[in-house]
């Protein structure tokens, strides 16, 4: 099995973290497939994490959500390098995303 540990300095809780969380959980599933191993897990080490002021509207109806069964990532072939992937080797199964929730990128 294969474990990934990601340090990260800073990050903005609401708009940039999931984004970065769902990077590096793909790029784990990549690895693992390219030297056969299961992936097992990513621990994540936070500096600074935080929540601009004017996204509190947005925490407050994500954290009012209910979670969704969770969605699984097929990789649709083996490539012969880490490098060959592309966007089409990716499926996503199982996915029910709630409706966006828009945020300003700054105050």
């Amino acid at each position: 099995k294969l474990s990934a540990m990601l340090y990260i300095r800073a990050s903005v809780a609401f708009l940039g973290l999931p984004f970065t969380l769902a990077s590096v959980s793909s790029l784990v599933h990549m690895l693992c497939q390219q030297v056969e191993l299961e992936p097992r897990e990513v621990v994540v080490t936070m500096g600074d994490c935080h929540l601009y002021s004017n996204h509190s509207q947005q925490v407050e109806t994500q954290l009012s959500r209910q979670p969704n069964s969770r969605p699984t990532l097929e990789i649709m072939r083996k490539p012969d390098s880490i490098y060959d992937y592309s966007f089409e080797d990716f499926a996503l199964r199982g996915y029910d995303p709630e409706p966006n929730i828009s945020a300003p990128v700054a105050i």
